[in-house]
């Protein structure tokens, strides 16, 4: 009896290691993509995220893809955050530099495209955040709801309405 009870509770444990991991993200990411105001690449740009009050990175920098001199990632483990603003700044020789303030929350994936504007040019950088948002919405009971929307506006007009299926959505910020 001892020895089943003993396999009954190694299953159940193992199933909820199991539960966990999935629920896991692991690893995430910061992408940047720097680009000139036409939308080329600038392979010659330097990405640094600087502390404010308190350095949070443990030594984390963005690193340069290899194929595309103009992508830049910074990973963290899951768990770790900037709680703290950083400087996020961003310089190539012949643009002007782009500086922005931003937090990082724990396994939330971003993309940035920052567009330089050149060093002789009267228009200032353009920031382009990429959020993925997943969004789940259920009744009164903790039933899904089977027919709902998403709208999404700019504070003043509709910029898109999307339809849940089954209470639940996945989808890209732009």
């Amino acid at each position: 009896m001892k020895i089943l009870q003993i396999l009954v509770l190694i299953i159940l444990l193992g199933g909820f290691s199991n539960f966990v991991n999935a629920q896991a993200c692991g690893k995430y990411r910061i992408n940047i993509k720097v680009q000139n105001e036409s939308g080329e690449p600038i392979d010659n740009a330097l990405v640094q995220l600087l502390p404010i009050t308190k350095d949070e990175t443990r030594g984390s920098k963005f690193e340069r893809n290899n194929t595309d001199l103009s992508n830049f990632t910074l990973t963290f483990l899951e768990g770790q955050g900037l709680s703290e603003f950083h400087r996020l700044k961003i310089s190539a020789d012949g643009y002007k530099t782009a500086e922005n303030e931003l937090k990082i929350v724990s396994c939330d994936n971003k993309t940035i495209i920052v567009k330089l504007a050149k060093t002789s040019s009267s228009n200032e950088p353009v920031w382009n955040f990429e959020n993925r948002i997943e969004l789940e919405a259920a009744g009164e009971n903790g039933e899904n709801l089977e027919s709902s929307w998403v709208i999404v506006t700019d504070g003043e007009k509709i910029v898109t309405q999307l339809k849940m299926e089954n209470g639940y959505i996945n989808f890209m910020l732009k």
